[in-house]
């Protein structure tokens, strides 16, 4: 089953993708171009970005004013995920919210 996921790629631009199956590790990696971190900002929403990103890619432009502590660098996405740590569908609250 496709699950919706926010991907913000390097200059800042937000849409929507589906990630689905067996490859999703393979697919998000893909996306941040190389190993992924998790971050939480909620108790049901992550960020996933690049675990090297400080060191080997240029800061993200979008402004990010509901991550305050830190700077996003390379392209990032937003998951949502369950109580097993699952990744599952971003509601359309949660697409409306982290999109602007």
């Amino acid at each position: 089953m496709a699950k919706r996921i926010l991907v913000y790629d390097e200059k800042g631009k937000v849409s929507v993708a589906d990630i689905e199956g067996e490859d999703e590790l393979s697919r998000l990696q893909s996306i941040v171009g190389g190993y992924i971190q998790g971050v939480s900002l909620t108790s049901r929403i992550m960020l996933i970005c690049n675990e090297d990103g400080k060191a080997t890619k240029d800061p993200n432009p979008k402004g990010l004013g509901w991550i305050p502590y830190d700077c996003i660098f390379g392209p990032f996405v937003i998951t949502r995920y369950d109580s097993e740590g699952n990744t599952v569908d971003l509601k359309d609250s949660d697409i409306a919210k982290y999109s602007r």
